[in-house]
């Protein structure tokens, strides 16, 4: 996978490789301190997709719990947002 120049932010292509490599301790520690981070891309492709494509089973399990509860909390922000 090769890094695009516009890609900025360290912490999506960590978590993209993270999730390539399966590091399930990096991809937690990250999830933890950026949660949005489950949802990012990579040329439309997110990481939850990279785990399944590489077949790491524990990542994609993680992923897949802590997904709806980030969508509830960007839910509740959205709601009570001034």
């Amino acid at each position: 996978m090769i890094r695009p120049r516009d890609l900025n932010d360290e912490d999506v292509w960590s978590m993209l490789c993270a999730c390539r490599d399966g590091d399930i301790d990096r991809v937690k520690e990250l999830v933890s301190r950026r949660p949005e981070l489950v949802r990012c891309e990579y040329n439309y492709t997110p990481p939850l997709h990279f785990a399944v494509r590489e077949g790491h089973v524990d990542i994609v399990r993680y992923l897949w719990t802590v997904t709806p509860a980030i969508r509830r909390i960007e839910a509740t922000r959205v709601r009570y947002s001034a």
